[in-house]
């Protein structure tokens, strides 16, 4: 606002100052009066007008603002990603909702629960899926094993129709006299092996012991010489000589508990495994499955060494008797004709 007071009376001084200019340059400054003589000149000099001298400006005082507390930023936090809380989704919109008639319904059968087939169990490799045919005939000899003296030979001839006969003849020293054991099983080979019909067994000169199996009735009849006993016949029975060859049939280790008769008696025996033997033989080293009837009763201990490669066909056998003697034989010599 005072600096346009200024410029105005600049510019008003300007203007009287370029009037008076004209007048006395022009000439026609005649109609002022004459305030001097003739013979004296006027002078004038032209000045510049004095400007007023501006007031001072008043210096505004500062504004006092009232004393704001010391605001103490706030440390910026940044999170690592893996710190960070998962985002949840974003919830799923709500399905509207239907009007549904109401409708009476069938009651639903009750649900099937299929039920998990159980896996087959292994297949043992030392044993043969399949059984082969029997073979036509198998001769085996014996001879003592390890100082025990004695000698034998078994003979099992498949005949027409099925039918199989096994013969055994064992030699044994006892004290000075040598005792002589004759076995022989007939009968038929079905689909669960070896079905004896007959069994007669006979030692030195003592009476015989036969065996007769009716399989239709299911009975069994025991002659000792001295008196007869007819006795129910369980499934798979065998007499002392067929379960040896049983196991070309039906390998070791599936069924350890056998029914067995020796013309005088009936009795259930359980044989157990004892493990695997490499036996030397005349006919090198033979693969064996030794497995043991456990001496119970009062009975002699029989165990037997199944040959692995040769169709478990018994390869040693050990006999303890009831007073500790024992007669072990060793295969000697063995041949399969097919």
């Amino acid at each position: 606002m005072l600096s346009r007071v200024i410029s105005r009376r600049l510019l008003g001084a300007l203007v009287v100052s370029l009037l008076l200019h004209w007048v006395f340059v022009s000439g026609k400054a005649n109609w002022l009066p004459d305030l001097l003589p003739d013979s004296q000149p006027i002078e004038v000099s032209l000045a510049p007008p004095q400007l007023p001298t501006p007031a001072p400006i008043p210096t505004p005082e500062p504004e006092v603002k009232p004393e704001q507390k010391p605001v103490t930023p706030k440390p910026s936090i940044t999170a690592k990603p893996a710190e960070l809380p998962p985002t949840p989704p974003p919830p799923l919109p709500a399905a509207p909702a239907e009007t549904l008639t109401p409708v009476t319904a069938a009651p639903e059968p009750p649900p099937v629960i299929e039920q998990a087939q159980a896996e087959p169990l292994p297949v043992i490799e030392d044993e043969p899926t399949l059984i082969p045919p029997a073979p036509k005939k198998v001769a085996i000899e014996f001879a003592g094993y390890k100082g025990s003296k004695g000698s034998g030979k078994q003979t099992f001839t498949l005949g027409e129709n099925g039918h199989y006969t096994i013969v055994s003849e064992l030699s044994i020293p006892v004290f000075i006299i040598s005792a002589s054991i004759e076995q022989r099983s007939e009968g038929l080979i079905t689909e669960t092996g070896l079905q004896p019909s007959t069994y007669r067994q006979k030692v030195t000169s003592k009476n015989p012991q036969i065996a007769t199996f009716d399989w239709v009735n299911k009975k069994v009849s025991m002659d000792s010489g001295k008196r007869v006993d007819v006795a129910e016949l369980p499934a798979a029975t065998q007499d002392r000589l067929s379960f040896m060859y049983q196991f070309m049939f039906v390998p070791p280790l599936n069924e350890m508990r056998l029914s067995m008769t020796d013309g005088k008696k009936l009795k259930s025996y359980l044989y157990e495994f004892e493990g695997e033997d490499t036996l030397s033989t005349k006919m090198g080293d033979l693969r064996t499955w030794h497995i043991a009837k456990a001496s119970r009763d009062n009975d002699a201990k029989t165990e037997l060494w199944l040959a692995l490669d040769y169709r478990h066909l018994p390869v040693r056998i050990r006999v303890t008797e009831k007073d500790g003697s024992a007669t072990d034989l060793i295969v000697s010599n063995l041949k399969i004709e097919q």
